[in-house]
């Protein structure tokens, strides 16, 4: 409608400048449009009014709905699984009022589970829920049935849900559609997704070529290393920093070798006297050589550094360590996991070295060194805890939970995905009660599913010993009372 238009431009630019015309508006209004200015007893402002709020009830009253014969719309299919039961429901809607992603993972784990998908009524907060959120997706789309299915079709946001081959997604869908494609079959099938990348590669922008990169397992590329290699090329900066996050994970790319040769060169084994001539041992011998391949440098190594205390020299040998296999190390200076981390440990800067060396463990996933970093009570190898399984995880924590407590919880909360034992959540709560602007409701909301309900009849004993903190620990005690309860009828609605 022009002529509303028109009307608009008028107000914004003042009647002074502008008057609206009878050639301006619709035909339909030009009888009344010539009563109201050949009206002498108001001026041009009322009657640019008058004739404002006639366009405006003719527009809202005049207006048709599209009407086509063309458009036809299919009745969802029939659904063949079970529909959740009504307590299920209800509590779906609490866990979606209350907005806590961890209640609605755990409900939706439950209800895949047992093969039911939610009621019709939920479904459009199910869908927009998921539509902001990406780890519920596949999650919801299992629990959203035919009708889900069906009804994605009708936003774009929500298309997610609909039951497309991944080739499809691949070709058609929208890039956070093809990145997700592409990260499953990346775990499933990495030969075809290494396939799928490579014949698109030249048809992605920068930005897109960055984004289909980033967290994919470098393992993907095992197979065909040649091609990712010739990625270093590229001209886009991040597309590169993206494709050296990892080859410096592929043991034989060659970033690591790069790094390795240096390595072999500025590390070496030498017998040396002792005790007056009369016995001999082993040390190393440490020191870059002199002409050092500059290309190491281009890759992330930094030149200079950023300890105090410790020379540019030591600070570009640990970072080398820490980006090679440790296990090349065994062939390189014939000595075993255990001899070759304390000959390390005798060098001045020898907790820089080892700690490097523990880095290496946990980046390249090396076993046969784990147990020596797990029982080094000088450091917390993040990386390393990740290969532990939940039974050797947990004691390893409370062991080292005195000395390393904000890193103990921080890989509670940021690493684990299976529930936390009775003991190790006892811990943790005495701990985080003290720390409330920390862990807080946001906190306690988003975790909750890591938290056995067991702990529920406990919490008051995690009171803090600061009486100036009771007030903010008994409102927060609550809430993880709360979120505990809707936790509990959860299992039980699926029991």
């Amino acid at each position: 409608m022009q002529f509303w238009t028109n009307i608009v431009q008028t107000a914004l630019l003042g009647t002074d400048k502008k008057q609206v015309s009878a050639d301006e508006l619709t035909e339909d209004l030009n009888t009344a449009y010539t009563i109201i200015h050949s009206n002498t007893t108001t001026d041009k402002e009322d009657k640019f009014l008058q004739t404002a709020a006639l366009a405006f009830n003719y527009r809202q009253s005049g207006a048709q709905p599209l009407q086509t014969t063309q458009a036809v719309m299919e009745a969802a299919p029939a659904e063949t699984q079970a529909y959740c039961s009504p307590a299920a429901q209800q509590v779906l809607l609490d866990i979606l009022a209350e907005d806590s992603a961890g209640l609605l993972n755990r409900w939706l784990e439950l209800c895949a589970a047992k093969q039911q998908i939610v009621q019709p009524a939920v479904l459009p907060a199910l869908l927009n829920e998921a539509a902001q959120h990406n780890t519920f997706r596949p999650l919801a789309a299992a629990c959203m049935g035919n009708r889900g299915k069906w009804l994605s079709r009708f936003n774009p946001s929500w298309q997610f849900a609909a039951d497309k081959p991944d080739e499809d997604l691949w070709q058609t869908g929208t890039p956070e559609q093809r990145k997700r494609v592409l990260l499953r079959l990346a775990h499933t099938d990495p030969a075809t997704a290494r396939s799928w990348l490579q014949e698109t590669w030249t048809q992605e922008n920068a930005a897109g070529r960055t984004e289909l990169l980033k967290g994919l397992p470098p393992e993907m590329f095992a197979d065909d290393l040649t091609w990712l290699e010739g990625l270093q090329q590229d001209k886009s900066i991040k597309v590169k920093e993206e494709v050296q996050h990892l080859l410096k994970q592929l043991p034989a790319s060659s970033v690591v070798q790069q790094y390795w040769e240096v390595l072999q060169q500025a590390v070496t084994l030498k017998k040396e006297k002792a005790l007056l001539g009369l016995s001999s041992k082993t040390v190393l011998y440490i020191q870059l050589p002199e002409n050092i391949d500059e290309r190491i440098f281009k890759t992330g190594i930094e030149k200079t550094s950023s300890q105090k205390g410790v020379s540019d020299e030591d600070m570009i040998l640990s970072r080398l360590i820490s980006a090679v296999p440790p296990h090349l190390w065994e062939a390189h200076l014939q000595e075993t996991p255990a001899n070759i981390k304390a000959l390390f440990q005798k060098e001045k800067v020898g907790a820089l070295f080892v700690n490097a060396l523990g880095l290496a463990t946990g980046r390249f996933k090396n076993s046969s060194w784990t147990a020596l970093f797990l029982d080094d009570e000088q450091g917390f190898y993040h990386d390393i805890l990740r290969l532990l399984p939940k039974k050797e995880l947990e004691p390893f924590l409370l062991k080292r939970f005195a000395k390393y407590a904000d890193l103990a919880m921080r890989f509670l909360a940021e690493e684990t995905t299976e529930e936390w034992g009775l003991e190790i959540t006892r811990t943790f709560m005495q701990h985080a009660s003290r720390d409330a602007y920390r862990y807080n409701r946001a906190f306690y909301k988003a975790h909750i599913h890591l938290i056995p309900v067991h702990i529920a009849g406990e919490l008051n004993k995690y009171v803090p010993k600061e009486e100036y903190l009771h007030g903010t620990w008994a409102g927060i005690s609550d809430y993880i009372q709360k979120l505990l309860s809707l936790k509990t009828q959860t299992i039980k609605a699926f029991q």
